[in-house]
């Protein structure tokens, strides 16, 4: 059995335009003399990137929310570890009580 060498020339894979009742939004195609595309203005460039760096800075401090409540969690798991081990030795006063004088 042999194999049918390559073409040279290629293929041309056509696409279809996207349908009328697609989810995306339309998008003219945006062409320069040779075929191109455009260049971006620079004012679409500033709109990325200050929604970029919004986004970059929810991000962040989403990370930031789950890192304090992983480290105050991680607190209170170990300080109810240190209050069950006390009250499960049979010791008493495991829990320092604030008393308030008037």
């Amino acid at each position: 059995m042999q194999f049918a060498e390559p073409s040279e020339t290629g293929c041309v894979i056509p696409f279809r335009p996207r349908q009328a009742g697609s989810q995306c939004a339309k998008v003219p195609p945006a062409t320069g003399a040779v075929g191109l595309p455009k260049p971006r203005s620079a004012r679409e460039d500033d709109d990325d990137h200050c929604r970029r760096r919004l986004i970059h800075a929810l991000g962040l401090a989403y990370c930031l929310i789950l890192a304090v409540v992983g480290v105050w969690l991680a607190y209170e798991f170990t300080e109810m570890k240190r209050i069950q081990d006390c009250v499960l030795s049979g010791r008493n006063r495991c829990i320092h009580v604030a008393a308030h004088s008037n």
